[in-house]
């Protein structure tokens, strides 16, 4: 067919005319420095037609004398290969790769039963497979010599740092251990402010920050999910550990621990194989507030730095937002648990709603207070986490994780119906659409005025606006707004979905 013709025939000529032509140096010196990047040295490149008598030059009239051999002795050539491999073709085993593929898919997918227990299994008997088959934790058993902390700051840090280590474990244990799924829920919240102490002795205190708010966050989200989940399939979960036997009991001991020992040895081999010098840690640090004004050098490597790495990560969390949305709506339509969505509601209807919190019971009017007051201060809180984010802990992601606590915290208190119905802004894919939009746009117009896509363009600072000390209207703050805007609307997603009583009408 002409097309496929065409196929050899494009690269063909274009590599003629490119040989014909005077040799363009710029494409000679990308090409050089492409391969000199893989060869991990010097490379020659030449796009000249005829540079001599040499091996390429040898090597490629050889492979066109014996195509062009085998072209017109195919007949030949095909009639020795029936005699040697019979009726076998490349295409018959591509086939019975294929089939053999398939009937694998089969047998894997008689291993999707639905029981957690059973992924686990497999997913951490994987891991431990990897681990000891790549030695990865060799280098941690190479123990250093353990002192006891001595009698000064630095003691005391480490004692703090124990104390924060024991109050994390425990309450992951007590998390298993608890039979109550909300005591559960609590005690795994426990262990994850226990990791944000730990981070704020390192210290550490952007990611402190973070592992604080989004720690809380997680605690409305799981209650707000337990709340949806049957009591019938709660219980029978919760029974089936005490209806196991010994060896089943056993079994899962051994690989969880396993795992865990795992997990701790290869953490120790980083913190002790790792090298202490940083090439880049001086160079963030001479130009975080150099060039873009900015104290904060994790808040500059996240919007300035690697702004591109934080725009991907901000998508993904909107997908997920969208991602929980979908397939449980799906799954309540299936299950016919909803009959109606009851997304958005009227700001304008003053008909009687109900004031239930999560579970169908009603909150004390103290609690209605403080949910009141936490929504408004959260705001003010994301507004500072903004505006002041180039300068001090915090940024747009803490912002809306913060908003979005205090969203939750209102969905918990007074229910589904009163939240939507007072909260009629919250209009969760409008706040993705604008947070992805608008940061596309700062990083264009960054392009247009700078040449580097996600560089930091001051506009304050260029039309003379008189600005509060340390605050910057520049494209970081947009895109710190943008950030903002789609962790809020993700989140959202999931209250709307996780906060909907099952009785719900419009």
């Amino acid at each position: 067919p002409v097309l496929m013709l065409l196929a050899p025939v494009i690269p063909t000529v274009l590599s003629i005319a490119i040989g014909l032509l005077p040799e363009p140096k710029v494409e000679a010196m990308f090409l050089a420095s492409a391969a000199g990047a893989a060869y991990g040295g010097k490379v020659k490149v030449s796009l000249k037609m005829w540079t001599g008598l040499n091996i390429p030059l040898f090597l490629s009239s050889l492979a066109v004398f014996c195509g062009t051999i085998i072209f017109f002795y195919r007949h030949r050539v095909r009639a020795l290969q029936e005699r040697i491999i019979g009726g076998w073709s490349l295409n018959i085993l591509y086939l019975r790769v294929i089939g053999s593929i398939d009937r694998l898919s089969f047998l894997f997918t008689r291993l999707q039963t639905g029981r957690l227990r059973l992924y686990l299994i497999i997913i951490l008997t994987g891991t431990l497979l990897l681990l000891a088959g790549f030695d990865g934790i060799l280098p941690a058993l190479r123990l250093f010599e353990i002192t006891g902390p001595g009698l000064d700051l630095e003691g005391e840090m480490i004692i703090l740092r124990l104390l924060a280590l024991l109050v994390t474990a425990g309450a992951a244990l007590v998390c298993v251990v608890l039979r109550s799924d909300f005591h559960a829920i609590l005690a795994f919240a426990a262990s994850g402010l226990g990791v944000a102490v730990l981070l704020a002795l390192e210290p550490a205190p952007d990611v402190a920050l973070v592992q604080i708010v989004v720690d809380i966050l997680t605690l409305v989200i799981l209650v707000l999910a337990l709340s949806r989940l049957p009591r019938r399939l709660r219980k029978q979960a919760q029974a089936i550990p005490l209806n196991a036997g010994r060896l089943r009991r056993l079994r899962d001991i051994l690989i969880a621990g396993s795992f865990g020992v795992f997990v701790m040895l290869l953490s120790l081999a980083a913190l002790v194989s790792r090298p202490r010098f940083s090439a880049l840690t001086p160079f963030f640090e001479a130009k975080a507030e150099s060039v873009l004004a900015s104290r904060s050098i994790v808040g500059a490597i996240i919007i300035d730095f690697r702004g591109m790495d934080t725009l991907i990560e901000i998508a993904v969390f909107s997908i997920a937002g969208l991602g929980i949305y979908t397939l449980l709506q799906y799954a309540s339509k299936k299950h016919r648990n909803l009959e109606f969505l009851c997304l958005e509601y009227n700001p304008f209807y003053e008909g009687p709603l109900k004031t239930m919190g999560v579970g169908g019971i009603k909150s004390s009017p103290f609690i209605r207070g403080l949910a009141l007051i936490s929504l408004p201060l959260a705001m003010v809180i994301g507004i500072c986490h903004i505006l002041y984010g180039h300068d001090q802990p915090g940024d747009g992601f803490t912002a809306g994780v913060i908003i979005s606590i205090g969203v939750g915290f209102w969905y918990v208190v007074f229910g589904y119906e009163q939240t939507r119905q007072r909260l009629w802004w919250l209009r969760a894919s409008t706040f993705i659409a604008s947070g992805i939009l608008i940061a596309v746009v700062s990083g264009v117009i960054a392009a247009f005025v700078t040449g580097n896509f996600f560089s930091n363009v001051d506009f304050g600072y260029r039309i003379g606006l008189p600005l509060p000390e340390r605050v910057h209207l520049s494209t970081s703050l947009f895109f710190e707004i943008a950030i903002c805007l789609s962790v809020l609307g993700s989140v959202t997603h999931m209250l709307n979905t996780l906060g909907r009583p099952e009785d719900c009408e419009e």
